[in-house]
């Protein structure tokens, strides 16, 4: 039986309180009545999640979690007291993070990048948000322009901190971050650089010609509803261009150098107009 994780068991009988399913190292688990799928019978094989219900017994469930054992995952915080947090995390028994684990502050309703593990001395599936210890730093399998899942988990001096394809850490600086990103959020980014020492610098934007395919409707959108001009170019300020447009300064250059080559617009002294 392995707890945290998805066992495929034999149903052996039925009792009042459910169906009683057998490991494949013979112990025997409950799968409760409200979790039993029709026509599954004793003779029956069916696979299900293995984790200890509120007395720490051993109890089936087919809800899928968000994670299982050894994983990471974002979660969002459904209860705060003073010893623990406790995480949805697609179960009716809530996953706990323990105040020891915590690394800041959460609040019922917030998100937080976790990995899931078995505390050995209880068996309990818990929480932890101390993840370093847990990320690999050999990124030689990695390159720059790799698509990657980034799940942002820590606030950095230059941005944030990205637990990186489920296995590696990586930064993502404030001009790589699409507004409304913070800790918790979960999407695609792409290598932007690695260091000689192996360490990654992500971006939320892919990199080279395909971010101008990719991001230039932005820019297109802008001028069509400002009736085809607007008073930005290459010498903007950056903060102007990111609170017109979401994109860093670079980015926007890319964006409207491959637009002009591609006679989408013309660039001139005063800002950017749609070529009609």
């Amino acid at each position: 039986m392995e707890i945290g994780k998805y066992n495929r068991c034999k149903a052996v009988r039925l009792i009042a309180y459910g169906l009683v399913l057998e490991t494949s190292s013979g112990r025997e688990v409950l799968l409760p009545n409200k979790f039993v799928p029709g026509g599954v019978r004793p003779g029956s094989t069916i696979n299900v999640f293995i984790y200890l219900d509120s007395e720490d017994r051993p109890v089936a469930t087919t809800q899928t979690p968000l994670a299982i054992v050894d994983e990471f995952a974002a979660l969002q915080v459904k209860e705060v007291n003073k010893t623990a947090a406790f995480l949805d995390w697609g179960l009716d028994k809530d996953l706990m993070l323990p105040f020891r684990e915590q690394t800041n502050e959460l609040r019922t309703s917030s998100w937080c990048v976790v990995r899931i593990y078995l505390d050995p001395a209880s068996n309990r599936l818990v929480a932890t948000q101390r993840l370093k210890m847990y990320l690999d730093e050999d990124t030689s399998f990695l390159r720059p322009g790799d698509e990657v899942e980034v799940k942002f988990y820590e606030k950095h001096e230059h941005g944030y901190l990205a637990v990186v394809d489920g296995r590696y850490s990586g930064l993502l600086f404030h001009e790589d971050v699409p507004r409304g990103l913070g800790i918790g959020s979960v999407g695609r980014g792409w290598i932007k650089t690695i260091s000689p020492e192996g360490k990654l610098r992500v971006s939320m934007t892919s990199v080279g010609y395909k971010a101008v395919m990719e991001e230039s409707s932005v820019v297109i959108d802008r001028l069509e509803d400002a009736g085809g001009f607007l008073p930005f170019n290459d010498l903007s300020e950056p903060e102007d261009i990111r609170r017109e447009f979401g994109l860093s300064k670079k980015a926007f250059k890319k964006i409207i150098g491959g637009l002009f080559k591609g006679k989408k617009i013309v660039i001139s002294p005063e800002g950017i107009y749609l070529n009609k």
